[in-house]
């Protein structure tokens, strides 16, 4: 039989410097309606300010639910790849201190799902994306990436990965073969498991600062990064999804050019040799 009080899911919250931001995040997880156990893991990567602090807090008055690993010195968030490797519950999910939830039943919902469903590796939603500097609100799926999602999502449906605070994962990829952890290689090595189900419903909020890895870049440093991360994830899965990521860089009729003439591997070297020369070095370590 089971153990009941085994959690079946892993909440992986990551933070530095979020000390505004953190406890609206640990809240929204402690305030989950669910039957089934679950635990959270703060990933604390050696805050200047008082995030630590919070987070100590918070891990003594809930220590049957909150586990605290905090750095001795900036880690650039390589202890997320520790944690994932070390991760023994059924499904986990991963939230940055400066998101949250908005639903207090998506645990529920989300794992009723996948236990009835074993053929599916995620669960995601809809999530409210908030700018904090105009205050303007938008539905990540819908004004966004204005997108109509069709179940079960797989590759052929090239919709592109949702947000990280929606999705929920069952623990079916070997982090010790796959020492990836960029958000889109996390994503497309479960959807190369298996499908992800959408529930058309917001349960997370995403607070937009423009302070981001990803949105304090400029046009060519984003356009570079995307090629980089769509070719990294491409050989993560062993060009099994060679269409689907040549369509996703930003120049593909250029790719797949180069590659006719030089083969797939090569092809894309050649390619993002290119790139770089037109957009510089990615400014992100995409390991």
């Amino acid at each position: 039989m089971a153990d009941k009080k085994k959690p079946i899911l892993t909440i992986l919250l990551l933070t530095y410097n979020h000390e505004t931001s953190i406890s609206a995040a640990i809240d929204s997880v402690l305030e989950q309606k669910t039957s089934y156990p679950y635990e959270i893991w703060i990933l604390e990567d050696c805050s200047t300010d008082n995030t630590l602090k919070i987070c100590e807090e918070y891990a003594a008055r809930y220590p049957e639910k909150i586990k605290l690993i905090a750095q001795p010195k900036n880690t650039k968030s390589q202890h997320l790849l520790k944690a994932l490797q070390k991760l023994r519950s059924n499904y986990f999910c991963i939230l940055e201190g400066d998101d949250s939830w908005c639903h207090d039943k998506k645990v529920q919902i989300a794992i009723n799902f996948l236990e009835k469903n074993p053929e599916y590796t995620m669960f995601a939603h809809d999530t409210l994306s908030k700018d904090s500097n105009t205050g303007e609100q938008k539905s990540f799926v819908h004004d966004i990436l204005k997108k109509r999602i069709s179940n079960p999502v797989t590759f052929e449906n090239n919709i592109g990965h949702l947000h990280s605070s929606s999705r929920i994962y069952r623990n079916v990829v070997d982090f010790n073969k796959t020492p990836a952890i960029w958000d889109t290689h996390i994503f497309y090595a479960f959807l190369d498991k298996g499908p992800l189900y959408y529930h058309d419903e917001v349960m997370s909020v995403y607070n937009y600062t423009g302070e981001g890895k990803w949105s304090s870049l400029n046009s060519k440093q984003q356009a570079m990064v995307f090629d980089e991360s769509s070719y990294k994830c491409n050989k993560l899965l062993e060009f099994r999804h060679d269409d689907f990521f040549t369509n996703k860089v930003t120049k593909p009729d250029s790719l797949r050019k180069i590659k006719r003439l030089l083969g797939k591997k090569l092809g894309w070297k050649v390619y993002l040799i290119r790139s770089t020369i037109i957009n510089g070095k990615s400014p992100l370590k995409l390991s």
